[in-house]
């Protein structure tokens, strides 16, 4: 006998399992304002389902993270995620450039990183009235890995079953590791991912000649070009130099 609150299962399916996790959130909104911490967040979370669109599904959203799956080769994931990890900084840069908002939330958005945990095995959907959600011991496996004990704040985090479907130079790539959860140990390696973002900021730098600039103005200040530099990105600072004719 079934009822329209019955919980129905799709049939078993195989595939990659992808966890994009923004760390340092729960601090960051903790210390700023809820209104512009949030826009903040769906920013940066749409931006992650815009650079997947068409090659992984959104499975879940999980407060600051997204649970994806895909069916493209593991090849290809790992090539997808690192795009994504290139996107979300990217649109980081961007918002920490433009905005003239002196909140916390606004002034502290360098602070937010992003992980990856991807691994390859089967689940079926659990639909339960309109909502969705995966079901499987290698969703629990997925998300057990979001908790665990990797010397990094961004990386990819891949288990074997992973490992096992990437070429020979590919898997040397990453560093071995285990963890250990009540379903028993699970190993895989890790890879730390800050130089793919640095990589592609190099290929995207290129020199603007003074003719060619839409806005053109010079300032001497007796400071390091460092501090300078620093300054320059504050908030209260941008709103007094973009906005007033006299930079004081």
């Amino acid at each position: 006998m079934s009822s329209a609150g019955a919980a129905t299962f799709s049939g078993l399916q195989e595939g990659a399992l992808v966890l994009a996790d923004i760390s340092g959130y729960s601090k960051f909104i903790a210390q700023t304002e809820v209104d512009h911490s949030w826009s903040i967040l769906h920013e940066l979370l749409d931006t992650m389902v815009r650079s997947l669109s068409g090659r992984m599904d959104v499975s879940q959203v999980e407060g600051d993270a997204i649970l994806f799956i895909s069916g493209l080769s593991t090849p290809e994931v790992i090539a997808a995620v690192e795009g994504t990890f290139v996107a979300f900084h990217r649109r980081l840069r961007d918002m920490q450039a433009v905005t003239t908002c002196p909140c916390s939330a606004c002034a502290n958005i360098g602070m937010l990183k992003l992980k990856f945990v991807v691994h390859h095995g089967k689940f079926s959907r659990q639909r339960l009235g309109s909502v969705e959600q995966l079901h499987g011991t290698d969703v629990i496996v997925a998300h057990r890995l979001l908790k665990n004990s990797v010397p990094s704040k961004e990386y990819l985090l891949v288990t074997d079953a992973v490992l096992d479907r990437l070429p020979t130079g590919t898997r040397d790539l990453f560093t071995p590791h285990t963890e250990s959860f009540d379903l028993g140990a699970i190993s895989g390696g890790y890879q730390e991912i800050a130089h793919v973002w640095e990589e592609a900021r190099a290929r995207e730098r290129q020199r603007v000649a003074p003719e060619e600039a839409q806005v053109n103005s010079e300032v001497t200040v007796d400071a390091p070009i460092d501090l300078v530099h620093s300054l320059m990105l504050e908030p209260d600072v941008m709103q007094r130099y973009l906005f007033s004719d006299d930079v004081v």
